[in-house]
């Protein structure tokens, strides 16, 4: 199961922000994450739970450049609650899902996402969110990626094209 989608998007979790520009969707996403992996464990403890779904670039909330939810902010943010709340001595994911599609969409895989919509990552900088969740997580009850460690799901990668494109 992957426990929430895009929660550093405003599409799928809003408000982002409070009236003073805190981000509130790093809080809420793990509420809702860490509630859902105890809910499906208590079911059958073999379910294995992706967390997150983390797209790949931020939004401008209200056009404002200063409250971009990218997914480093965001990741440090869910770090941040998650060291602060009754589920710090506990996992909340057994993986890490994320979704690196390319923005804009024609964008090749290997010269990674631009940064229109604030620093972002892709599959070519894969890297970048690694760390940041790495040092969200480090020396805390939940693991975080690197061998034989948290294993990382690439979900939602694609490539749109144009049907009558020569080669499609």
């Amino acid at each position: 199961y992957v426990v929430m989608n895009e929660c550093n998007q405003p599409l799928f979790v809003n408000p982002q922000y409070d009236a003073s520009g805190n981000l509130l969707s790093a809080a809420d996403c793990g509420q809702f994450l860490a509630a859902g992996y105890q809910a499906l464990k208590s079911v059958n403890p073999n379910i294995f739970v992706w967390g997150l779904g983390l797209s790949p670039h931020g939004a401008k909330v209200d056009g404002k450049v200063h409250r971009d939810s990218d997914p480093f902010s965001f990741l440090a943010a869910l770090g941040s609650w998650y060291k602060s709340s009754s589920y710090s001595g506990q996992r909340i994911m057994d993986g890490l899902d994320l979704h690196p599609y390319p923005i804009p969409q024609s964008v090749p895989f290997s010269q990674g996402n631009s940064n229109a919509y604030g620093p972002a990552y892709g599959v070519a900088t894969l890297p970048l969110v690694y760390q940041a969740f790495y040092d969200a997580f480090n020396g805390t009850a939940q693991p975080t990626v690197g061998p034989g460690r948290l294993p990382v799901s690439l979900n939602e990668v694609g490539i749109q094209t144009v049907p009558t494109a020569a080669g499609y």
